[in-house]
């Protein structure tokens, strides 16, 4: 039976449509590969050209975390599909196990040591990510990681939006890109992202948000570029007149893409190595979330502007975050920032 099952079963782990057959399914596989482990390291190898069409490594890695996520959800299949990752760590990657041994128990005490009421969600996925990453640098292979980026891509369409489980596979994804030093690969992926979301759909700026922002922590450069890039083609395409530049702005077209960087901009400042921050702070963040102000309000009419709730609470909120950002620098104390005037006026400006 062992032989049957091994590693037939691993067909139904990744399918979004078996999750409510996942948590008995994780602990039969678990069992199944204790006990190939102990017939030997061949035995417990999963064989990628045989009859049976396995998950991708990165796949299996990308799925059962998504599934830790939300640890109570269904029968609360969180811990089962932990136990299941570090089960198969030797078929994940060699570089993991280790670390696996200490860090899955770690997660999985935590997770039985709260309820659903109690569990501090965000604290908990911060836990998460900062594991994937931890993995991913242990790994140290930029094309594992690159492969990573692209499951948790592909396993985005499996889950509905809104939902909790999508919300993590963007923040995971931006940490997939963080990790890889493949720097063709990122940057194709943040433009893919800027280029095909949906601005209009809210869960889908949230996710792209999240993407860039988490890219950022390790590829500031990077992302900055990428975002001025966009920003800067997305401003030559020209619309003409007033009545379709309004009619345009206000179905989102260009005010909702605008807003959207603009927040964009301020999560990049809050995700930001806090050593880089205060050099990039002010030209290559506050001033382009500046720009794409001005332009939304020239579009409007200042007037129009001044009344629109939705830009002044985004600005609003860039603020906060930026002077939140820059405070947690070890500089903050001397750092004079020049946009200080200029934000407070645009911010307390009623008509």
């Amino acid at each position: 039976m062992t032989q049957v099952l091994w590693p037939r079963l691993l067909e139904y782990v990744v399918p979004a449509q078996y999750t409510g057959t996942l948590k008995p399914l994780c602990r039969c596989l678990r069992e199944l590969a204790e006990k190939k482990q102990q017939e030997g390291e061949e035995a417990a190898s999963l064989d990628y050209g045989g009859p049976v069409k396995l998950p991708t490594p990165q796949g299996l890695l990308a799925r059962l975390l998504v599934v830790a996520s939300s640890p109570y959800a269904g029968e609360g299949h969180g811990c089962a599909a932990l136990q299941l990752l570090q089960a198969l760590h030797q078929n994940i990657h060699a570089a993991v196990g280790e670390t696996w041994v200490v860090k899955i128990p770690s997660l999985v005490q935590y997770i039985e040591g709260n309820t659903e009421n109690s569990l501090d969600h965000a604290r908990w996925e911060h836990m998460l990510l900062q594991f994937l990453r931890t993995s991913l640098a242990m790994i140290d292979d930029s094309a594992w990681s690159s492969q990573i980026s692209l499951e948790l891509n592909q396993q985005m369409a499996s889950y509905t939006s809104p939902s909790h489980e999508k919300s993590f596979l963007y923040k995971a994804l931006g940490t997939s890109l963080a990790v890889c030093q493949d720097l063709g690969h990122v940057k194709s992926q943040l433009h893919k992202f800027l280029t095909t979301t949906d601005y209009m759909d809210v869960p889908e700026t949230q996710g792209v948000i999240s993407i860039l922002a988490f890219s950022a922590e390790s590829h500031l450069d990077l992302t900055l570029n990428a975002l001025q890039e966009f920003g800067a083609a997305m401003s030559k395409v020209k619309i003409s007149g007033f009545i379709s530049r309004l009619k345009d702005y206000h179905q989102g077209k260009r005010g909702k893409t605008r807003s959207t960087l603009m927040l964009t901009y301020s999560n990049v400042a809050v995700h930001a190595p806090k050593d880089q921050l205060l050099s990039r702070v002010e030209a290559d963040i506050t001033g382009n979330i500046l720009l794409h102000y001005r332009a939304s309000c020239q579009v409007l009419g200042i007037t129009v502007a001044n009344k629109d709730v939705y830009l002044k609470l985004t600005l609003i909120h860039n603020v906060m975050e930026i002077s939140c950002a820059i405070l947690e620098t070890r500089g903050s104390q001397e750092f004079e920032f020049s946009y200080k005037l200029e934000l407070l006026g645009y911010m307390l400006v009623s008509d």
